[in-house]
C-alpha cells in the first residue's frame, strides 16, 4: 500500500512539472508571435520604480498601439543653449487628450527655432490614431518624452522634497506633482513653463525671466520663463521644498511663486500696484506681463472659448495676447465642435492643425476618465500640466 502511495506520489508531481514545462513553452511561444506581450511584460518591469508604480497604479490598461518614449536626461538632453519650452503631463494617462497635444503643438508650430517638451510620466503612450509620430514627424522641433525623477530633481532643493515622499500623501497629488515637475525642469535647463490648457498665438521666444499677472493679486503660474540661476526661480524651489502642503491645491505652485515675487520685489500686489503696473515692467531682473499677455479671457467669460460662431469676432479683440489659456478647471469637460466657429476651434485650425484635422477625421468613444480615445469633440484636457 505505501508503494502504491509513493507511485501516486511520483505521478502528481512529475505530471505538475510536465504542466509548468508546458505552460513555459506555451508562454514563450505566444511572446514570441506576440510584440504587444512583449511591451506588456517591459512595462511590468518598469513600473517596479517605486514613484512611477505609485503614480500610475489607475492607469493599467493594455495599450491599442504603444509608442515608447525617450526618458528626458537620459535619452535626450535639451541644450541649455536653445529656447526650451516644456508642458507636462503628471497624472501618467497613457493618452492625452487632444486638447493637450492642441496645446504641445501650437507652441511647437508658432516657436520653430525652440525646442518644445512634452512631458509624461509614462514610459509608453497610446498612438492608435498616428498622431503622436505625425506631430513628431512634421514639427522637428517637438520631442515627446517620459521622465526620470531621479535625473529630474538631481542637485535641486527640491530633490529633498522627492525623496521624503511627503507628496505622496497629496490631497491634489496630480496639480501637486506638476508644481513639483514644472519648477524641476527649469531649475535644470532654464526654460518656459506652460499648462496644457493653453493655445499658443505667436512667438515667444523673445520673452524671458517673466510671469504673468492673474487675477484678485495672484502672480498665475500657469505661464512663466526663467533662466536657471534665476534669484526667483530658486527661491521658489527652496519655498516649495521647505513649505510643501499636501492639503491646500494651490500652495505649491501659484502661492510659491505670488510669495516670493512679493517678497523679492516689496510689492503687496494689490488690485492698486495692479493697475499700475506696465507690460513689460521689471523688479530684480523679472518683467511682468499683463493679463492681456496670457490671460485676456477672464475665468468668469470662460464660455466665451467654446460658443460657435463667434470665434473671428473675438479673435480681433486678443490680438495683442501671446498665448491663451483656456482655464481647464471650468472647460475640462467641455465638447468642442470642430468646424463650430468658435474661439477655440478658429485658433485650433490655425495654432494646432494637425490634432485638429486627426480629432475630425478619427470617431469612437470619450472616457471620462480624460484619457483620449479617437472621437469627434475636442474632449477635456487631462491631468495638471
Amino acid at each position: 500500500m505505501r508503494r502504491n502511495l509513493r507511485h501516486k506520489g511520483t505521478v502528481v508531481v512529475t505530471s505538475v512539472l510536465a504542466l509548468m514545462m508546458l505552460r513555459m513553452f506555451f508562454n514563450l511561444f505566444l511572446i514570441s508571435r506576440c510584440p504587444e506581450c512583449n511591451s506588456l511584460e517591459e512595462d511590468e518591469t518598469d513600473e517596479q520604480i517605486w514613484w512611477r508604480k505609485f503614480i500610475c497604479k489607475n492607469h493599467q490598461h493594455p495599450l491599442l498601439k504603444p509608442h515608447k518614449l525617450p526618458v528626458l536626461f537620459r535619452d535626450i538632453i535639451p541644450s541649455s543653449q536653445k529656447y526650451n519650452i516644456y508642458l507636462v503631463e503628471s497624472s501618467c494617462v497613457r493618452r492625452p487628450a487632444y486638447r493637450s497635444f492642441c496645446s504641445v503643438e501650437s507652441y511647437a508650430k508658432m516657436n520653430p527655432k525652440a525646442d518644445v517638451w512634452y512631458v509624461m510620466i509614462t514610459e509608453k503612450c497610446d498612438n492608435p490614431d498616428g498622431l503622436l509620430t505625425t506631430l513628431e514627424r512634421k514639427y522637428p522641433n517637438l520631442h515627446l518624452v517620459s521622465t526620470d525623477f531621479e535625473l529630474m530633481f538631481k542637485g535641486l532643493p527640491t530633490l529633498e522634497l522627492f525623496t521624503s515622499r511627503r507628496w505622496m500623501k497629496s490631497h491634489w497629488l496630480e496639480i501637486h506633482l506638476s508644481d513639483m515637475m514644472r519648477l524641476a525642469l527649469l531649475g535644470q535647463t532654464g526654460g518656459l513653463f506652460s499648462d496644457t490648457d493653453t493655445v499658443c498665438l505667436k512667438d515667444v521666444t523673445h520673452l524671458k525671466n517673466f510671469v504673468g499677472l492673474g487675477e484678485k493679486g495672484f502672480i498665475n503660474n500657469a505661464i512663466f520663463h526663467f533662466d536657471r540661476d534665476n534669484l526667483v526661480l530658486q527661491q521658489n524651489l527652496k519655498k516649495q521644498n521647505e513649505y510643501f502642503d499636501v492639503i491646500d491645491r494651490g500652495a505649491n505652485g501659484l502661492m510659491v511663486l505670488t510669495n516670493v515675487i512679493r517678497d523679492t520685489c516689496n510689492i503687496n500686489l494689490n488690485e492698486t500696484d495692479v493697475k499700475h503696473i506696465r507690460n513689460g515692467e521689471k523688479c530684480q531682473g523679472i518683467k511682468f506681463m499683463t493679463k492681456e499677455s496670457f490671460y485676456p479671457i477672464p475665468l468668469k467669460n470662460w464660455r466665451d472659448l467654446f460658443t460657435a460662431s463667434v470665434g473671428e469676432r473675438l479673435l480681433k479683440n486678443i490680438s495683442s495676447s501671446y498665448v491663451i489659456h483656456t482655464w481647464s478647471g471650468m472647460t475640462s469637460l467641455s465638447s468642442i465642435g470642430i468646424g463650430s466657429g468658435s474661439l477655440y476651434d478658429v485658433m485650433a485650425a490655425s495654432c494646432c492643425p494637425v490634432t485638429r484635422e486627426i480629432a475630425k477625421l478619427t470617431d469612437g468613444k470619450i472616457r471620462y476618465s480624460g484619457e483620449a480615445l479617437p472621437g469627434r469633440a475636442w474632449h477635456r484636457a487631462v491631468g495638471r500640466g
